[in-house]
């Protein structure tokens, strides 16, 4: 029933395109449908054919990338991230996607790098903080050293405004890994 008006939507949109074809936020929005439906690929030939008509749309980069690292096309999403923010270094999703595309592509430095000025940016923002959560509990499986790591997890758990489970279970798996466990145990207590 849903998808029926995802359908309807990107019926209207094409009609929109037909008339105006240079018409970004209507290409963006089209892109948007077919993620939605399911159709990264459909998807990234559209945020291109957007970003040919206006290569400084930021959100059209961050869409790209999104639909990339659905396609698992993890290189190219880092790319289009990074563009969306040299274009909007404030855009705090797109710190936290590139954060969750170089944290696939092991690079956990760089990830918490993104991840931590994604919360600097948005501390409101539950997914920054999941992401932050994720990469802390990454990072805990290949450090011994856990002195900054362990005060973002007691910070993520002072700040976070909502813990949902994802980002509890994040927390969790990084002190069950970390051989520090009862220092941060005793912090709690």
């Amino acid at each position: 029933h849903q998808e029926g008006k995802y359908d309807n939507a990107v019926a209207l949109i094409t009609m929109a395109l037909a008339t105006k074809p240079d018409f970004v936020l209507a290409q963006v929005s089209l892109g948007n449908m077919f993620c939605i439906l399911g159709n990264p690929g459909e998807a990234v030939a559209i945020y291109r054919k957007a970003l040919g008509i206006k290569p400084d749309y930021a959100e059209a980069h961050y869409n790209l990338g999104y639909a990339l690292q659905s396609l698992g096309k993890l290189d190219e999403a880092v790319a289009s991230y990074s563009q969306a923010l040299d274009i909007r270094p404030d855009y705090a999703i797109a710190q936290n996607n590139l954060g969750l595309a170089l944290l696939e592509l092991g690079k956990l430095d760089e990830a918490l790098k993104h991840h931590r000025r994604a919360v600097a940016l948005n501390p409101q923002d539950e997914l920054v903080w999941a992401g932050l959560a994720e990469t802390l509990a990454m990072i805990s499986f290949t450090t011994v050293d856990g002195d900054n790591l362990w005060q973002d997890l007691l910070l993520l758990l002072e700040r976070s405004t909502a813990t949902p489970a994802y980002l509890v279970q994040a927390i969790v798996s990084a002190l069950r890994c970390h051989p520090s466990v009862s220092q941060i145990l005793d912090a709690v207590n």
